[in-house]
């Protein structure tokens, strides 16, 4: 799941403005989303006096948000395993195509609007 979701942002950049560098771009939103996830569930679970919120202040908060992306650019670029990854996925068919996009724009944006409904709780 996480190669496949790798290889449709892949996609979503090299159909941007990010095409020259889609391989890279598509690590870095990646690691974005796994920051904000990691975020939201710390956020929903501090909301509910299971664990204490980690992040302190604004500073260890960007510093985890460049560590993710930093792993996720080299989980992906090591051994160039991002090449392995679009090379398996490209071959989807055009039904396999739409179901994927389908089920990445719902993960995105429900990642998108727990970061808005969580704090509300």
């Amino acid at each position: 799941m996480i190669n496949y979701l790798y290889y449709k942002l892949y996609r979503a950049a090299k159909v941007s403005s990010y095409k020259e560098i889609a391989e890279f771009t598509a690590a870095i939103f990646f690691g974005t989303l796994l920051a904000s996830n990691i975020f939201i569930t710390i956020g929903f679970f501090s909301k509910l006096d299971i664990l204490p919120f980690l992040f302190r202040s604004k500073e260890e908060t960007a510093f985890f948000c460049f560590f993710c992306m930093l792993f996720t650019v080299f989980y992906f670029f090591f051994k160039k395993r991002y090449k392995d990854i679009i090379k398996k996925y490209s071959q989807e068919t055009e039904t396999e195509r739409k179901r994927g996009n389908a089920i990445v724009a719902i993960y995105v944006i429900i990642s998108f609007l727990l970061l808005f409904l969580v704090p509300l709780m």
